[in-house]
């Protein structure tokens, strides 16, 4: 992605041995990312040089920008020796000898197609998905600034991209290996053999310690089996006691369904006959009201007979009297 003309002659390297720190306003969610109508409007995370005679040299240290202006106008520029990556910036990649490339945090690394051998991070870019991501930029055409806006891009594929440093790390130990993408792994050290006095002090060490570490692990064993067997003896010892109380038949009565049942029915029926008893009082009562009412209709005709036998004996004596 990042692609410098021709070099026509060399320079030597420029050091970077402290981390720079770039101001405030260069930070990415500020404003820091520059769109570019002359980089057919690709995103750059402030990009050195956005329009021709115009440079953000605040972001980047001086080292950096001399270095880029020079490379720009083709004059080739060795790589940075040493390399101190700035602050926000995290290494990318595990090379061969103490090389290394720095990108900005949270951005990946893409490799030129054909980098020199010595340099594998020469003309690569440091890339970022921005997709669906709302991000304020700040927009140039061929000559000059436009406009700052926020930006929210709607392709999946969509990136912002920005340059890395790349050089010789300091303070390192040469490493060997391939070139690929990732973090940079620890190196590995090693240690002088012992000598012979010292080597004899440590056999002599560890065949006490051994012999200690046997003699516990023996002891340790017995009471682990000791253990076992005492555990098998109980068990089986009440496994035995709980087969013996199944087996024995319990001397206490049992209380039967049957029992139960039959006192039940016995206070049923003697409900029953209860109310048998009233019922036939009862009938007995109406009896005597019904014996009642007849006498009353035969004292009722009696009281009627007698006032007709009154009225014949007046009739009577009327007509005696006539």
């Amino acid at each position: 992605m990042a692609s410098f003309p021709a070099s026509t002659t060399s320079a030597s390297a420029y050091a970077l041995t402290t981390a720079f720190s770039a101001p405030t306003q260069c930070a990415e969610s500020v404003g820091g990312l520059t769109m570019l109508e002359r980089d057919q409007f690709r995103i750059w995370l402030n990009h050195p040089l956005p329009v021709p005679l115009t440079t953000i040299s605040s972001c980047y240290p001086t080292q950096f920008m001399s270095s880029f202006l020079l490379q720009t106008s083709g004059v080739s520029q060795v790589a940075f020796s040493p390399l101190v990556c700035p602050v926000g910036y995290t290494t990318q990649g595990i090379y061969t000898s103490n090389y290394i490339a720095c990108c900005p945090s949270g951005y990946g690394f893409a490799p030129a197609s054909n980098p020199p051998s010595n340099r594998p991070a020469f003309g690569g870019t440091c890339y970022t998905n921005i997709f669906n991501v709302p991000i304020q930029i700040t927009s140039y055409d061929s000559e000059s600034i436009q406009a700052s806006s926020l930006f929210t891009a709607t392709g999946s594929l969509d990136q912002a991209y920005a340059f890395p440093y790349e050089g010789f790390e300091l303070d390192k130990a040469t490493l060997t290996g391939i070139t690929s993408t990732g973090s940079q792994i620890p190196i590995s050290t090693t240690t002088s053999p012992p000598t012979g006095s010292s080597k004899a002090k440590h056999s002599s060490a560890l065949s006490t310690g051994a012999l200690a570490g046997i003699i516990i692990g023996a002891v340790f064993a017995a009471l682990l089996l000791t253990g076992a067997v005492v555990i098998m003896l109980k068990y089986r010892k009440k496994r035995m006691s709980s087969s013996k109380n199944r087996s024995s038949p319990d001397p206490s009565p049992l209380v039967h369904d049957k029992d139960l049942v039959g006192q039940y029915e016995g206070t049923e029926l003697q409900g029953v006959a209860e109310r048998n008893v009233e019922l036939q009082g009862e009938a007995e009562r109406n009896v005597e009201l019904q014996g009642e009412a007849e006498r009353n209709v035969e004292l009722e005709a009696e009281a009627r007979r007698h006032v007709y036998e009154i009225d014949g004996v007046q009739s009577n004596q009327f007509r005696t009297l006539d």
